[in-house]
Order: structure tokens, then C-alpha cells, then sequence
């Protein structure tokens, strides 16, 4: 990027310099080449181009090449240093300011003013924006309501909105108060107006030396090198946006708003660099998030992947590189058995019609500070009815000898069939069934099921509707729920003291995946997954029962967003229980298990991200990219339980080992005992 100064020259063998100045630099006034005799071209200069070489002092645009166009009047400049003497014609400027387009320069820095320009300067700034040519041009250090005359220019048709009037500011960001008596406020030029630090601005002069200079004649320069680096980054954006660009990203000081002594305010480079409005992938109109794409479930842990660097463009079509791998957050696994032991509210059941007819209700004794359908409600494990803190409730009739059905609300399909069943089982607090739960936490909804035996064998149906519940860990800190929808068919066969049961399932998401969410950039994915569990039943002598489950699930997610292809999951879950009741008093049971919850064992997204963006042909370079969903770490937990009657109640002691709980592999062990002592008043 070009930028031109139109000032009283510069010294260009100052090594600062060194690769900087234009060859097309001029005197536009004489002949008497580019030597600075005031020094104030060469300090503004320095604030535009100074090389960033761990010395002195950076030029804000350290990167530019510098037009230096001299065009004080020979003479002029009687005296050095800050209180320049130097005049300049208004033809001379206009000379300079149609140099500076002719060889392409993108700003013009005037830290310089007077009176209002003339016919041939004015037809000159004319040009200059018809060109698209920015200018930034000096408020004046003599105090008044409104900038000096020459700035005014910048509230006229001919600028275009392309003339921006650099006031200036302390340190404090007030005002700056100059010697002679203050600087100009915005006043009629508000709209054109920004500010910039004017005074002890730290500069070198034509000899290089460092010197502490004020005036808005230092502010200029900090706006035009903000221009300059704005053009650098982001080819694709044309004048306007660029002088937009820096008034409505300025830090607001003064009076709310645009004002009549700040105007829009403090030049803010950051702000102005920031994305705007919505991005997207570069290339493409799939949206992305720079901070949330997504949270992950807890049957993917510690699953992720590093270097998902991309390319997205803001509402402006600005190329940003980003860095995604930490814009998906997970889920939380914690808090089991919290909920576990927090249960309250009262059951009631009913045997009707001589025993064809069962129903239970379960009504919550209080409510969760998570609301009326708090996570812990009715999770998908033998753990339902301990559970329950909503209304909750099932009917289960026989039809025939053959035949029964069942339906409930904040029930699972699974539940049903158990049920019906009557299947007996220990109620650990921590260890699921292998072959229980969807693997994320849910709300169940309604669930119907029935079942048809004869002789040894028994065909069971469920179908059953709910709510996927997914943490939202944003400051809305709440659950988002989604709904799902499960078809269940189980064939079971008795021969003896084994029962040999197998399921297929099939769980339809409407807008997760295995119970995470994804954003646009993944397509907002819905799944479908499809089950197949196996289980082992025992049932010996005085009580003893060993049973073994195991379940093996393909997850299909339909292609969308920057996944070009659908992608399939595969996820395990196992366990392993022995139980033995009526060890050393009649009622009591003691029970062992260990188990794996859902996991995934394999699979993720293929993923198509733009890596580079050229803004000449508006096109982008794609890389394939894999996001691996299978975590590194594996649950495995051990649970021994002992229960037996007590006075009016129940109580049960568990003591519980979490390897990787969550299925992260950093994360340490969860080891704990717990007591419960349930009874009904």
C-alpha cells in the first residue's frame, strides 16, 4: 500500500526509511529535492512508515511505502522544530494530491491546514475521491467550534465521504488542550470526524532524533496508517467501507454517540479489525461460529481434533483465519450420583381386575433448581423409578394368556418391557445396564409396549418419544432440548435357568447425534442410529443371577454443511452383573457389577475446510480435514451393592470405582461410597 504525505518532505537517508520512500517522490514546489529544512514532514512520516526493528519507534503502517511529496513554499520554513513556519499554496497542494493518485496511492495523509481551499484544490480533492482515493486531513490546533477552514472540506459533496478530520486527544482520551489555546472540536464535521493521540507523541525528527511532539498534525498520521492497514488486509473492501469502517468501530468518548467535540470518537484499530456481522466459511454460505459450534455428548468425552484451522469471511466479505478445534465444548457427566441419592416423591400402585392390571404414579415430593424436568428426572436405566421428580406413570393389562401391553408418560419403551416382565433387578447407583439408556441425558415423553409369549418364547414391541437434553453452556446456562423417537422389537427365549435375549433398535434424533449438537458448520445434524444388544440371563439356586449384556450401535449422519459426505459412527456399550439375594438375612441382596456406558468406539466427520482465500477471483482453497468423535478415554465402572429391609424402609450401601469417568482419559478416577435409607411416611 501506498500512502502519500503532502508535507515539508523528508530526510531519506535515515536508516527508519531505509526501502520506504517512493521513487516517485517529489518536490512539487522547486527543484530542491526531498531534504526536510522544518523536520515536521519527516516526524508525521515516521508515524506513517518507521520500520519495526526493535529501536525507537514503529510507524503504524510499518509495511507501506511512502509517497513524499514536499510541497511547502522555498523559504517558507524559517524556523525548526514544532512551531513550523512552513506556508503552503493551495495550487502546490493540489499538484501533490493529483501526484499521489496518478501513482496510485490509497491515502493521502495532510497534516496541514489554513484557510478554505481554493478552486484548483478543491477540483483536485474532487479527483482524488472520484478515484477513491481516502484523504485524512489535520483539524487545526487553534481552538474553535468547528475544524479550520481547509478540514471543512470534508463536509462537502466533493469528499465523497472519503475525507476523514483527525482531531486529537491526551492521554486521559479528553481533548487535547495545545499551547496556543486547544484543539478544534468536530462541530459541523462531526460525521467526518475522529480522534487520535495529539500530544507527547513520541517521534524523530530529520536528524533522527527522537523528539515528544503535539498537534493534530501527529493524530493524521495514526488514521491514515489505520487506512493503509485496512487496505493491506482486506483488498477486497472499497473506500466506503473502509472510512465506515473506522467511524463506527471509534471507541465512543464523550457525549453518547456522534458528537459535537469528539465526533465519533478514538481511532480503534482492534474494533475496526474485528469480524462483522455473521461469518461463514470462505467460499461458501454455510455459517460458522468463531466461539460455539457445537457441544459434544457424553458417549464422545474427550474426543477432538487439533489444527481445525480454517478461512471464514464476515459480513464484508474479510478473510479471517480460525482456529475451531476449541469452539465445540462437551458435555458434563458429573453429578451422578447426586442425583442418584437426591430422589424424593411418592409412589403408588394398584393391582386391578384380579391382578390383569397394574398401574403405578409417581408424583415429585420437590422441585430441582433446574425446573420442573430437571436432568436427573427419568433417566433410560433401572434407575427410573428412584429417579422420578415428575409426574411419571405406567399401565400395564393383559389381554390374553398370550398378551400384554403397557403405555406411561416419562417412561422408556425399555422401561415398559421390563415391566411387563417383571424383571428383577439390583438398583445400582452408578453402574448402567449395558444395554440400557440412549447414552445422553433425555427426557422421556410417552412410551407404549407389548407382549406376546408362548411357551419358552416371548416377542416384545416398544416405541417410545422424548427430549434429547443438551447443555448449554453459553450465559443462557440451561438445557436446550430436541426430540427423539425409538422403535424397539426383542425376541427372548427361556431354556432352562438361562434367558437368552436379543434387541434391535432404532433411534431416530431430529436434531443431535447420539445426544450432541452441532452447528450450521456440521449441517445441524439429525441421526439415525440403529441397536443391536445381546443379553445372557442366569438364574440359579438360592437366588444367585449372572447375567452379561453387551450392545453394538451404527450412527448415520446425513451429509451438510462443510461435511461433503455422510459420515457413520459406530458405538459400543457392556456389562457384567452377579447378584445373590437373601445372603445372611431374608431379603437382603448383594450385587456386583462392572460395566462400560455408551461409547464410541469409531467413526467422526470428514470435513472439506477452505484454507486460503483469494480476494482477486473471489475463490477458495479447500483442505480435507478428519474430526475424530472417538474418545481416547474409556469409562469403565465397578459397583458392589448391598440392600436388605429396614424397619419401614430399605436401605442400601453401594461403594463404586469410575475409571476415565465420561470416558476422558486425563480426568482422575471417581471413587465413593454412599448410603441411602429409603422409607415411606
Amino acid at each position: 500500500i501506498t500512502i502519500a504525505a503532502v508535507d515539508s518532505g523528508v530526510n531519506p537517508a535515515l536508516p527508519e526509511f531505509a526501502g520506504k520512500i517512493s521513487s516517485a517522490s517529489q518536490d512539487v514546489s522547486g527543484a530542491r529535492g526531498m531534504g526536510d529544512e522544518d523536520g515536521h514532514g519527516t516526524e508525521v512520516a515516521a508515524l506513517l512508515v518507521a520500520a519495526r526493528n526493535d529501536a525507537g519507534i514503529q510507524g503504524v503502517a510499518f509495511g507501506a511505502s511512502l509517497l513524499a511529496l514536499r510541497a511547502d513554499t522555498p523559504g517558507s520554513c524559517t524556523s525548526v522544530g514544532l512551531s513550523s513556519g512552513c506556508s503552503y499554496a493551495d495550487n502546490n497542494i493540489a499538484r501533490a494530491i493529483d501526484l499521489a493518485v496518478a501513482n496510485r496511492a490509497r491515502v493521502i495523509n495532510l497534516s496541514l491546514g489554513g484557510s478554505n481551499p481554493n478552486a484548483t484544490l478543491r477540483n483536485a480533492i474532487d479527483r482524488a475521491t472520484a478515484a477513491g482515493v481516502i484523504i485524512v486531513v489535520a483539524a487545526g490546533n487553534n481552538g474553535g467550534a468547528n475544524p479550520n477552514g481547509f478540514a471543512m472540506i470534508a463536509t462537502e459533496s466533493i469528499s465523497r465521504g472519503l475525507v476523514i478530520v483527525a482531531g486529537g486527544v491526551n492521554a486521559a482520551e479528553q481533548i487535547a488542550q495545545f499551547s496556543n489555546g486547544g484543539s478544534n472540536w468536530a462541530g459541523a464535521a462531526a460525521a467526518h470526524y475522529l480522534t487520535a493521540l495529539a500530544t507527547d507523541v513520541r517521534t524523530f525528527n530529520e536528524e533522527g532524533v527522537t523528539i515528544f511532539a503535539s498537534g493534530t498534525s501527529y493524530s493524521a498520521p495514526a488514521i491514515a496508517g489505520a487506512v493503509a492497514l485496512l487496505e493491506q488486509a482486506f483488498p477486497n473492501l472499497t473506500s466506503a467501507q473502509i472510512v465506515n469502517l473506522l467511524l463506527t468501530s471509534a471507541r465512543d468518548l464523550g457525549a453518547g454517540g456522534v458528537d459535537s467535540v469528539y465526533g465519533y470518537g478514538l481511532v480503534d484499530l482492534s474494533s475496526a479489525f474485528a469480524a462483522r456481522g455473521p461469518t461463514s466459511f470462505a467460499g461458501t454460505t454455510v455459517p460458522v461460529s468463531m466461539l460455539s459450534n457445537g457441544t459434544l455428548s457424553v458417549a464422545m468425552g474427550d474426543a477432538g481434533q487439533l489444527g481445525l484451522s480454517t478461512l471464514v469471511l464476515d459480513s464484508l466479505g474479510r478473510a479471517y483465519r480460525a482456529e475451531l478445534s476449541n469452539s465445540f465444548s462437551r458435555a458434563w457427566s458429573g453429578g451422578r450420583l447426586s442425583a442418584a441419592l437426591g430422589a424424593s416423591g411418592q409412589t403408588a400402585a394398584a393391582s386391578l381386575g384380579q391382578g390383569s392390571t397394574g398401574v403405578m404414579l409417581t408424583v415429585s415430593g420437590r422441585q430441582s433448581h433446574l425446573g420442573p424436568a430437571p436432568i436427573a428426572l427419568l433417566s433410560l436405566s433401572e434407575r427410573d423409578r428412584g429417579q422420578a421428580r415428575a409426574l411419571a406413570g405406567w399401565v400395564v393389562t393383559r389381554l390374553s394368556d398370550h398378551l400384554q401391553v403397557a403405555g406411561g408418560v416419562a417412561r422408556s419403551g425399555a422401561a415398559l418391557v421390563n415391566q411387563i416382565d417383571q424383571r428383577r433387578a439390583a438398583r445400582f447407583l452408578m453402574a448402567d445396564a449395558g444395554d440400557e439408556g440412549l447414552g445422553f441425558s433425555s427426557a422421556p415423553g410417552f412410551a407404549g409396549a407389548a407382549r406376546w409369549g408362548w411357551r419358552d418364547w416371548s416377542v416384545s414391541l416398544s416405541a417410545d418419544k422424548g427430549d434429547v437434553l443438551v447443555w448449554n453452556s453459553s450465559y443462557l446456562r440451561r438445557y436446550e432440548r430436541t426430540s427423539y423417537g425409538g422403535l424397539a422389537i426383542g425376541l427372548a427365549r427361556q431354556a432352562g435357568p438361562v434367558l437368552l435375549d436379543l434387541n434391535l433398535r432404532r433411534l431416530d434424533e431430529d436434531g443431535t447425534v447420539l445426544g450432541a449438537r452441532f452447528g450450521p458448520m456440521m449441517g445441524s445434524p439429525g441421526s439415525v442410529t440403529h441397536f443391536a444388544a445381546m443379553r445372557a440371563l442366569y438364574t440359579g439356586p438360592s437366588g444367585l443371577r449372572l447375567s452379561g449384556r453387551y450392545q453394538r450401535g451404527w450412527t448415520h449422519i446425513p451429509a451438510g454443511g462443510v461435511r461433503p459426505d455422510a459420515d457413520q459412527l459406530v458405538s459400543t456399550s457392556w456389562s457384567v452383573d452377579a447378584m445373590r439375594s437373601h445372603v445372611w438375612r431374608t431379603g437382603d441382596a448383594l450385587a456386583l457389577r462392572i460395566s462400560q456406558p455408551l461409547r464410541v468406539a469409531s467413526g467422526g466427520y470428514n470435513l472439506s475446510l477452505p484454507t486460503s482465500w483469494d480476494y482477486g477471483l473471489s475463490q477458495a482453497s479447500y483442505t480435507a480435514r478428519y474430526f475424530g468423535l472417538a474418545p481416547k478415554g474409556r469409562e469403565v465402572d465397578a459397583e458392589l451393592l448391598y440392600s436388605a429391609p429396614f424397619g419401614v424402609g430399605l436401605v442400601s450401601a453401594s461403594l463404586f470405582a469410575r475409571k476415565d469417568p465420561g470416558h476422558y482419559a486425563q480426568a482422575p478416577d471417581d471413587v465413593g461410597f454412599a448410603l441411602r435409607l429409603g422409607a415411606a411416611f
